[in-house]
């Protein structure tokens, strides 16, 4: 694997004394993606790692993404209105248990069956991070891989601490 698959940002007081993770909860905002809808879904759905929670936001698709997200056993769909995707993803954080939580939009697939798996096990080191993140991959409407998209690496410093 190449190192820069997978950058994680340490805890400085995380000590011995933090509970075990366990749960994965994915919230995914959608609007009218029902082409590409399934597909994530599905990637989330094969993940080895288990317990998972995984909320679908629609505000009102008017195509047949709904019935996608319902026929889904491990999605909960919440069918209701929202200011968009920001707000959908703020929603979702606000409504999930989980012990780390994630988002994935509703183009978007995890491309490992064992992504919730390895960042499970990442979190319950003993130097666990607060945050897991990986490289992207850009991918056009037929799944072709266009470039990676990998993580600038920055100092630990409080000016780059604040940059986005």
């Amino acid at each position: 694997k190449d190192d820069r698959d997978v950058a994680y940002v340490p805890v400085a007081s995380a000590g011995t004394n933090v509970a075990p993770v366990e749960t994965v909860s994915v919230v995914t905002p959608s609007y009218n993606q029902g082409e590409f809808l399934s597909e994530c879904l599905d990637s989330v759905a094969k993940q080895t790692h288990a317990p998972i929670e995984h909320l679908v936001f629609d505000p009102g698709s008017t195509d047949s993404s709904r019935q996608i997200a319902a026929s889904f056993p491990h999605v909960t769909l919440v069918a209701e209105p929202d200011k968009g995707q920001s707000d959908a993803i703020n929603k979702g954080f606000q409504r999930i248990g989980g012990d780390i939580i994630a988002w994935l939009n509703s183009d978007d697939v995890f491309a490992d069956e064992r992504v919730f798996e390895h960042v499970v096990q990442r979190f319950n080191q003993p130097d666990r991070p607060d945050i897991v993140y990986g490289k992207g991959i850009y991918i056009d409407e037929r799944g072709a891989v266009l470039r990676d998209v990998y993580i600038n690496k920055r100092p630990d410093t409080l000016k780059h601490r604040f940059q986005h």
